[in-house]
């Protein structure tokens, strides 16, 4: 098991694959998509077990803004290998995350991020079969309560 330490190397290794990642020619974009879709995933693993056992009145900080890059990434891998795919799943796990994480923290950047991922799985997959999850799972989110003027 991975130390709360050893996540940030992880992170800035896969970001960096995924920069790599840009020079790769499109034929051969499987392979890279398969091994930077799997490593996300297992860091979301990790950040997932860590975000269940979040006390209400810790810090969250870092550990929002972990959830937060990792939703980017699945990003990143949706835009960067779009017909490999992995576009569709990367964009499904870039939804579920960003939703949960807004679950959790009630912090509305992230329930725009998890709409905005799902707006963009319905306009690049229309035919996905995980649009219909992920829109399943955006009418969950309660909208955030507007602080007091």
């Amino acid at each position: 098991m991975r130390s709360f330490a050893e996540f940030p190397v992880a992170l800035t290794t896969l970001i960096g694959a995924v920069l790599l990642a840009l020079t790769v020619s499109t034929a051969a974009q499987d392979s890279p998509a398969a091994d930077l879709f799997t490593d996300a995933q297992t860091l979301e693993a990790s950040l997932r077990k860590e975000i269940g056992t979040y006390r209400a009145g810790s810090p969250s900080a870092p550990l929002v803004r972990r959830a937060r890059i990792l939703v980017g990434t699945y990003e990143d891998i949706a835009r960067l290998f779009s017909s490999s795919g992995y576009g569709d799943r990367a964009l499904w796990q870039g939804t579920s995350l960003a939703a949960d994480v807004f679950d959790v923290f009630k912090e509305g950047t992230d329930r725009a991020s998890a709409v905005r991922l799902s707006e963009t799985l319905e306009s690049r997959y229309p035919t996905s079969p995980l649009l219909r999850e992920a829109q399943r799972r955006i009418s969950t989110l309660a909208l955030p309560i507007p602080a007091p003027v």
